[in-house]
């Protein structure tokens, strides 16, 4: 069935950086939601794989899918992105051209139920760190 909406509905890619994901058409939002998905496969053979160059680690995989599910869904149902979401948008793009990490992240899950998980929270803000919604901390490094 991928085969043939390939065929018969064709994807272009949008400008970057994109500023206003309202303003993407459906045909530009596929593509993007099939980069994220050529992505996640890409991160699963390579853990799978046990390929060392990039290593990946489980977290990666988990970060990339929560990131994958939260932005497609947002595309998807034209949602407003916040701030961070949208430069994560333009990041991920710019890491997949050029092969090396634009952001550092934190999953949430890592963070619950610690003790000292308020100190941990003040500290990653500290060091340039925003929150993402049911993700987890996210900094994007200069480049």
């Amino acid at each position: 069935m991928k085969f043939f909406n390939k065929i018969f509905k064709p994807v272009s890619k949008p400008t970057f950086p994109i500023e206003d994901t309202k303003k993407l058409s459906e045909s530009e939002i596929n593509f993007l939601i099939e980069k994220f998905e050529g992505m996640e496969d890409a991160l699963t053979w390579m853990l799978k794989e046990n390929v060392r160059m990039p290593r990946v680690s489980n977290e990666q995989l988990e970060f990339h899918k929560l990131l994958t599910s939260k932005l497609n869904d947002k595309l998807l149902n034209k949602s407003d992105f916040s701030k961070i979401e949208l430069e994560i948008l333009n990041t991920i793009f710019k890491e997949q051209e050029k092969n090396v990490p634009v952001c550092e992240f934190e999953l949430i899950s890592e963070i619950e139920g610690k003790e000292n998980r308020n100190e941990i929270e003040y500290d990653l803000k500290q060091r340039g760190f925003e929150y993402v919604e049911n993700i987890g901390f996210i900094r994007i490094l200069n480049s």
